[in-house]
């Protein structure tokens, strides 16, 4: 990854062929493209997504009282 303050034509954002220009905390970034993962996700993985899917539906029903105690 590059660091561009000014870079040679400014600030670069998006993709150009295998490299993605973009920035963060006012700061410009050069990097190569992420490659795709081999086959799909571990039973682990899976595991997780679904505990956290879990969480998430339970907050989402429950977001009125959590706002009356939290707030």
């Amino acid at each position: 990854m590059a660091k561009l303050p000014q870079g040679i034509l400014g600030p670069v954002s998006g993709s150009v062929g295998t490299i993605v220009g973009s920035s963060w905390k006012d700061t410009d970034y050069i990097r190569s493209k992420s490659t795709k993962p081999k086959g799909g996700p571990s039973l682990v993985q899976l595991h997780n997504q679904y505990k956290f899917s879990a969480v998430i539906n339970f907050v989402s029903i429950m977001t009125e009282q959590i706002k009356q105690i939290y707030i």
